[in-house]
C-alpha cells in the first residue's frame, strides 16, 4: 500500500510541477525576461524525476528519491514563488502516504494477508 499511495502522490506532483513549469516559462516570456527556457528545463526536470521516482518505489532508494523530489520541489520556489504552496501540500501528502501506507502494510502483515 505504501508504494501505491506514494506512487499516486508522485504522479500527481509531477503533473503539478510540470504545469508550474509552463507557468514559469510563459510568465518570464510575458515579462520580457530571458529565463523562460531555463525555468521550463529546471521545473520539467523535477517533474520527470517525480515521475521516474514513482516507478522506483519498489526499492529502498525510491523512498529517498521521493524525499529528494519534495526538497527539489520546494527549491523550485526560487524560480516561481507559488511553488511553495505546491511543495508544502505535496510534502505533507508524501509524508502521509508513507506513514499511512506503512500502518496499512503492518496491519496486513499481522493479519497474515
Amino acid at each position: 500500500m505504501t508504494r501505491r499511495l506514494g506512487g499516486a502522490t508522485l504522479v500527481a506532483q509531477s503533473l503539478s510541477v510540470f504545469l508550474g513549469a509552463l507557468v514559469a516559462w510563459q510568465l518570464d516570456n510575458a515579462m520580457g525576461r530571458d529565463g523562460g527556457l531555463r525555468n521550463l528545463a529546471v521545473l520539467g526536470a523535477v517533474a520527470l524525476l517525480c515521475l521516474a521516482t514513482a516507478g522506483a518505489l519498489r526499492t529502498r532508494a525510491g523512498v529517498g528519491l521521493g524525499w529528494a523530489c519534495q526538497v527539489l520541489t520546494l527549491a523550485t520556489a526560487l524560480l516561481l514563488p507559488a511553488m511553495v504552496v505546491v511543495a508544502v501540500l505535496f510534502g505533507l501528502l508524501w509524508w502521509w502516504s508513507l506513514s499511512a501506507g506503512a500502518r496499512t502494510d503492518a496491519a496486513r502483515d499481522v493479519q497474515g494477508g
